[in-house]
């Protein structure tokens, strides 16, 4: 939650209307003590445009480049506007080149969002090459561009499956169960290896068992218990090219 451009404009507004009221008190009144008191809300005005300049996070250039972050730390600033805190996120960030660097976010997190953004979670950042620490949110327009640099990231890491974004974009979509969840034992850059089984239907309408191998984050791991159901995606014309959503960042489903 960004209020940076709110604020600026309520700074703004005051800025504007103590200007005003301060000119119509000289010219009425001919006192400059009315003068004065009537460029008090400048002066607030001008305090709250800075305040709000350095609220949430900055806008990122079109020079910004996109990486995958996973929180590690969440820290209340100890500022709060309208009864919304600002927290700082801090993030191990996997950057476009696959290197990784540590990095902080400050975001407004309303009580019952804060949930959201749990040690451990995923969630996509955006970040100026000259200043990678400091981080900031994704603009709407790059969430897409988002996603598909977290999938190559899997892929080029062994942790995905290639062909899963090509099976999202053209299979057909239908609710599968999970059958069961095993581990394989094998951990991959600090992915724990798990073979899920899914149930669903086929496009004749009968009931066919899958399995897929893939690697997810231990805080993902809780995401899949037997009996829940989930998206599946499989190809037309080769039900056994499937792939489901059960590891994401923040920006929609994420193919495996």
């Amino acid at each position: 939650m960004n209020l940076r451009l709110p604020v600026i404009g309520i700074g703004l507004t005051l800025l504007v209307y103590g200007a005003h009221t301060a000119y119509e008190a000289y010219t009425d009144t001919g006192s400059e003590l009315l003068a004065l008191i009537g460029l008090i809300p400048v002066i607030l005005g001008m305090i709250v445009i800075y305040v709000g300049w350095r609220l949430g996070s900055p806008t990122p250039t079109s020079n910004a480049q996109l990486g995958v972050g996973s929180v590690e730390k969440v820290t209340w600033t100890g500022l709060s506007v309208n009864d919304v805190p600002q927290y700082r996120l801090t993030l191990r960030v996997r950057g476009t080149d696959l290197q990784e660097f540590t990095g902080q976010l400050s975001l407004f997190i309303r009580p019952h969002e804060l949930g959201t953004f749990a040690p451990g979670t995923i969630m996509p950042v955006a970040y100026e090459p000259e200043n990678p620490q400091r981080l900031m949110e994704v603009p709407d327009d790059r969430m897409e561009e988002a996603q598909q640099m977290y999938h190559r990231q899997r892929v080029l890491m062994g942790l995905a499956d290639p062909r899963g974004p090509e099976i999202h974009a053209r299979g057909t979509v239908t609710t599968g169960v999970i059958m069961s969840v095993t581990p394989t034992g094998e951990i991959r850059h600090g992915h724990t290896g798990i073979e899920i089984a899914v149930r669903f239907r086929d496009l004749g309408g009968n009931l066919v068992d899958r399995s897929k191998v893939t690697f997810l984050t231990p805080s993902m791991l809780s995401r899949l218990t037997v009996g829940r159901q989930i998206e599946v995606f499989h190809l037309p014309e080769d039900d056994t090219q499937f792939s489901f959503a059960v590891d994401t960042i923040d920006v929609g489903p994420a193919a495996e």
